[in-house]
């Protein structure tokens, strides 16, 4: 083991590995060096347009741009426009002042709208959602519909109790129920009426059947 190796001894006091602290660290990571990266790449751009420009102005606009960085820092560190200005043109005595004016204003600007989006992002995306809103067609709502009247469910018959049978039944167990005054034997407690069956036919069932206690038993058939 090296002498930069921890030892099991050194590890025990220290603080526990927060797992979810890292993973958002090194997203800022990704973010901050991919910014600087798209810089890097945007001053060469800038530096390529320079060395092509056609004319003293396009020039001084794109060699402005290639050293933004470096100018944001002198602005940052409290340097006005006029002494940067005052700097370029003895550093760039053959580039008109008036184009380097122009170029310096450019650049100035630049870093005032990157100020803005990085100070306000929150407000940014508030007046863009707000106009989102505004822009969408209001949706009417929907007409209240009545609640569709539910079935009352029917209530099992007690045990050994009678049930009178339907009277009023389009079906042709009512009607052979309304014609015979037929009603639930006491002997059936509907623990065997079927899902699919309806109260007439169970009643005209229970009456065209005996009672489990008269029925033949058939050879084989065991006693329940």
């Amino acid at each position: 083991m090296t002498q930069d190796d921890d030892t099991p001894d050194e590890r025990e006091g220290a603080a526990a590995f927060d797992r979810d602290a890292a993973i958002q660290q090194l997203h800022q990571t990704e973010a901050a060096l991919r910014e600087i990266v798209r810089r890097k790449r945007q001053a060469a751009q800038a530096r390529a347009r320079a060395a092509q420009a056609s004319n003293q102005r396009e020039f001084a606009t794109n060699s402005l741009l290639a050293i933004e960085d470096e100018l944001f820092t002198l602005f940052d560190s409290g340097e006005t426009p006029a002494e940067i200005l005052a700097y370029l043109k003895r550093s760039m005595p053959d580039v008109p002042v008036t184009d380097l004016r122009r170029a310096l204003q450019t650049i100035r600007q630049r870093r005032v709208r990157r100020d803005l989006r990085v100070k306000s992002p929150a407000a940014s995306s508030t007046r863009s959602g707000t106009r989102s809103a505004q822009l969408a067609p209001a949706s009417r709502p929907a007409p209240p519909q009545a609640p569709a009247a539910k079935r009352p469910a029917a209530a099992p018959p007690a045990s050994g109790a009678a049930r009178p049978a339907a009277t009023n039944s389009a079906s042709p167990a009512g009607s052979a129920i309304a014609a015979l005054g037929l009603t639930l034997p006491p002997w059936a407690d509907g623990s065997d009426k079927l899902p699919t069956e309806s109260d007439e036919d169970y009643v005209l069932r229970k009456n065209l059947e005996t009672p489990p206690d008269h029925r033949r038993r058939f050879i084989g058939e065991q006693n329940s």
